[in-house]
């Protein structure tokens, strides 16, 4: 089940894995992306459940951190025409967002 942009939900043996799903873009980071990674860890964080959550990435890098390439197309995260950045609340930002978690998060990297 994934009701998220670019991500893989998973809850299995009580352990929610967040995948990080673009590997043709090394799992960079898109707006949309970045929105559902906070909404996946606040699901994440309500579910009963949910005991710890692992966040890792498709393919053969975990992350390589925001999509340049939408950046300089004018689409990306900071550019004056990305509306899913712009509507972002800072306070719903993944690192707020993990800081509040109240399970344990583990990255499993790969790269």
């Amino acid at each position: 089940m994934s009701q998220y942009a670019d991500l893989l939900y998973d809850v299995n043996d009580h352990v929610a894995t967040i995948t990080l799903n673009r590997p043709d873009r090394l799992n960079a980071i898109s707006g949309p992306m970045l929105e559902s990674i906070s909404q996946a860890l606040r699901d994440s964080d309500v579910n009963d459940d949910v005991r710890v959550i692992v966040i890792t990435g498709a393919g053969r890098g975990f992350c390589a951190g925001l999509d340049l390439k939408d950046l300089a197309a004018g689409t990306g995260i900071g550019s004056n025409g990305n509306l899913a950045i712009r509507r972002f609340d800072l306070n719903a930002s993944p690192p707020i967002v993990l800081h509040n978690t109240d399970k344990p998060v583990i990255c499993s990297l790969n790269g």
